[in-house]
């Protein structure tokens, strides 16, 4: 049985829009340091009046999570994890984007001096996580260039294409996400939708469509959205 994640069951556009929530929540936290995570992803902690002392954990392309900071963290830091805390130590959480349906994550920090910074994680495909700095990618974990996006320090950072929204798409939409789709509809809207298997299985349940190739009843899947 494999440990990875599969396209139904990672980390999904739901469990985004919870984190992204959530952190809203510790807006006007203090970043205090940054660490490496035993088997690979960083955290950073942070700590506020209101909330005491958390942990954001942060491990691209499958998950993040605001936790209690834990007790032990390693001593020794990668690159990344200086650059992380050379960046943000000190930096307070001003902002949370709205992922809306996205499997990433922006946050906007600000300085001392007054700079912003933004930290950035993507859950989709591999992953990654990017400090930016005026719009310019100051640290990023995985460097990598494709025909129209450049993940590369110096680089201007540009978002990954846009996917449809679930939690405000029309039927028009769906019906278009769904038409698209060489799958069956479950895992269409699993992975297209960004919604997970589990979510996307009671979706059907609820709108009463059947699963399968031919299924592409926007109206009926619409009201259970």
């Amino acid at each position: 049985m494999t440990s990875e994640p599969t396209p139904k069951d990672r980390f999904s556009a739901l469990d985004m829009l919870a984190l992204s929530r959530e952190l809203r929540g510790a807006v006007h936290a203090r970043i205090d340091k940054a660490f490496d995570l035993p088997g690979g992803g960083w955290s950073v902690t942070m700590r506020s009046a209101s909330a005491g002392r958390r942990e954001l954990v942060l491990v691209p392309g499958r998950y993040g999570a605001l936790v209690e900071e834990r007790a032990e963290h390693a001593e020794e830091l990668t690159p990344l994890a200086k650059e992380l805390r050379r960046l943000l130590s000190g930096s307070i959480l001003q902002a949370v984007s709205e992922p809306r349906g996205e499997r990433y994550a922006e946050l906007e920090f600000r300085r001392a001096d007054g700079e912003k910074l933004g930290l950035i994680l993507e859950i989709f495909g591999p992953g990654n996580l990017l400090v930016t700095r005026g719009g310019q990618i100051a640290a990023v974990a995985r460097p990598r260039t494709w025909a129209h996006r450049t993940m590369r320090v110096g680089a201007e950072y540009t978002r990954p294409p846009e996917r449809a929204d679930p939690w405000s798409a029309d039927r028009e939409t769906l019906e278009r996400e769904l038409a698209r789709s060489r799958t069956d509809l479950s895992s269409t809207l699993a992975a297209r939708l960004a919604l997970g298997g589990p979510i996307a299985e009671e979706i059907l349940a609820r709108s009463g469509v059947p699963d399968g190739p031919a299924s592409t009843d926007a109206a009926g899947i619409a009201p259970a959205l």
